[in-house]
């Protein structure tokens, strides 16, 4: 550009530059702030739409707030010349910090990933994509803090024509494989190229790559990555598992989204600083067993047993920052009775100027905050079975291991034994295993929800299935029969459809037998009600009419018995109007 200036901004040199635009770095001629000023070329200006889309990208700019993402200053433009301002970091991308270093500490990759998580969270929450991350996009200030840019590149440029790794729309080996379809990008997008960055910090290559841009496509639809710790051996296996996760190729089986991602990585921090203590913890306690301590009566050697504190250590919070934890109280001494020794509870200072607490174990055991968890657990079981050495003839015959376990056992036998005589008493059947029908169901109901390997089991007939069985379950019975007599036609002798066939005739037969059962309860309910016809229980009989057509109206298999049930329970309202007049008149002759 051969602009000195733009707008407010006086123009100093030239920051980057790609088909999309060039990036300056400018001063404001009257507040001398410095920015960088995104400027879209005139040629672009010019071509239909892409001044419209530039504009839909500074609002995506002015939307977004978050410390980790760029932040917007302005826009304008002079004539044909758009462009906005913005933050300038005065630092490095992480390509450039990636081509110097190959491949970066885990740890730090954490960190660095914890505050991608927070801007990812900013962007999605305003619903925007950034559809374009990668190391290039990620700028990183000397202080290690990270800056998201460039939001809206893809969604601008999406109309141009992809021709090489590195080109208009974004690169390649980040690019997420509903992406690389044509479909629509999500969030979960945005997940699988954060995922490719992780794997390139850690291992200092990306997880595909070829000889042209169709290549590294092809191999993040089909391909399988090596995982990164085959790489890097250094990384935990949690850290490794996270990455694979992110790689996925179905989206569903990603991470919901970059919180519950930040969320596990913190897990592994947390986890992380955990077994620095403990190594630290096991380091210091072996140095101060080693540690002698010079007695007054002949300055001989005599060992020393230590319970060390736990050191320092970084815990994140839930933002990822580091909260340093220190340690408060000095590391216990255990008494070892010696006659030159201090008396219970004082305290000597050696050489290294550490002042050591002397206790009994007995003090040690209640006064346990000075201890960590290990040495804690080791002190309560040693007075344990200091208590239960001292509990006597009858004490240590009840703490006898075979005498719980046989009384244990006996226990066991006799609630059994009440249990299974109450239902004797009440009648009820001993065997309390589900129905059939409910077997089958849910037989049935595990069946559909296997995720099978392609080919291993039909998959338009497992939905099939899983319709019929949805249609059962809501009441739909004579339709779920429907549909599975003409799944077991159209699966008979299929090899891939076995399974199906065979659970649609045990469902189909089951379905069957059910309704068999409910003819039976029907007939039943008729001579019942026959009964109370003849017993002049009128309301009895009615009341029983009424319930058959309540509880089978819906089951066209049923519709004969309900039509009857509807016949006898009008016939008998209405001989009971009947009735009504001729018991009136006499009143009224009166």
């Amino acid at each position: 550009m051969d602009q000195k200036q733009i707008g407010p901004w006086v123009i100093e040199r030239i920051l980057g530059a790609g088909g999309m635009g060039t990036v300056y770095l400018g001063k404001h001629h009257e507040t001398g702030q410095v920015a960088a000023i995104k400027v879209l070329p005139a040629s672009l200006a010019r071509e239909e739409g892409f001044v419209e889309r530039f504009k839909r990208e500074i609002d995506s700019m002015e939307t977004l707030k978050s410390p980790h993402i760029v932040e917007f200053y302005e826009s304008g433009n002079e004539g044909d010349t758009y462009y906005y301002a913005m933050e300038f970091v005065d630092g490095e991308t992480l390509t450039s910090r990636l081509k110097r270093d190959k491949r970066l500490p885990w740890p730090e990759v954490i960190d660095i990933c914890l505050q991608l998580c927070r801007a990812l969270k900013a962007a999605h929450n305003a619903g925007i994509i950034h559809r374009d991350l990668k190391p290039s996009n990620l700028m990183m200030s000397p202080d290690g803090t990270l800056k998201l840019t460039d939001f809206g590149v893809a969604q601008v440029f999406a109309s141009q024509k992809l021709t090489v790794t590195g080109g208009i729309v974004g690169t390649v080996e980040y690019m997420s494989p509903e992406q690389a379809k044509g479909q629509r990008a999500t969030k979960k997008s945005d997940l699988y190229s954060f995922g490719a960055v992780m794997y390139v910090m850690l291992t200092g290559r990306p997880p595909f790559s070829g000889r042209t841009s169709l290549d590294v496509i092809h191999k993040h639809q089909f391909a399988q990555f090596d995982r990164p710790a085959l790489i890097a051996t250094d990384i935990p296996k949690q850290l490794d598992e996270i990455v694979c996760k992110l790689l996925e190729k179905d989206p569903d089986k990603r991470f919901p989204d970059s919180y519950v991602l930040s969320l596990r990585l913190i897990e592994v921090q947390k986890r992380f600083a955990w077994q620095s203590a403990e190594n630290a913890n096991a380091a210091a306690e072996a140095a101060a067993i080693s540690a002698v301590d010079i007695t007054d009566a002949g300055n001989q050697p005599r060992p020393i047993d230590v319970d060390v504190v736990s050191p320092t250590v970084l815990i994140p919070d839930a933002l990822g920052q580091q909260i340093p934890s220190g340690q408060t109280v000095s590391a216990s001494v255990r008494s070892t009775g010696s006659p030159d020794e201090p008396a219970m509870g004082a305290t000597r200072t050696y050489s290294s100027g550490q002042v050591v607490e002397r206790r009994s174990d007995q003090t040690r055991a209640v006064d346990g905050y000075s201890q960590g968890p290990g040495t804690i657990m080791r002190n309560l079981m040693r007075k344990v079975i200091e208590e239960q050495k001292d509990g006597g003839p009858v004490g240590q015959v009840l703490n006898n291991t075979w005498l719980q376990i046989l009384a244990l056992m006996l226990f066991l036998g006799v609630g059994y034994w009440v249990f299974h005589s109450e239902k004797a008493k009440t009648g009820q059947p001993l065997d309390e295993s589900a129905t059939e029908l409910e077997r089958i169901e849910s037989e049935v109901s595990r069946f559909v929800k296997i995720k099978d390997n392609v080919g291993k089991n039909d998959p338009e007939g497992k939905r099939q299935l899983r319709q019929a069985l949805m249609m059962y379950q809501l009441g739909e019975i004579s339709r779920a029969e429907k549909k599975l007599e003409a799944l077991i036609v159209l699966t008979k002798e299929q090899k891939i459809s076995e399974s199906v066939h065979a659970l649609a005739e045990q469902f189909r037969d089951a379905l069957i037998s059910d309704s068999k059962v409910a003819f039976g309860a029907i007939t039943d309910a008729f001579a019942r009600a026959t009964q109370f016809v003849e017993k002049k229980q009128t309301v009895e009989a009615e009341q029983v009419w009424q319930a058959v057509i309540d509880l089978y109206s819906d089951d066209p298999k049923m519709d004969g018995d309900v039509q009857t049930a509807r016949k006898k329970l009008a016939a008998s309202k209405a001989a009971s109007r009947e009735k009504e007049p001729s018991k009136a008149e006499p009143i009224r002759d009166k």
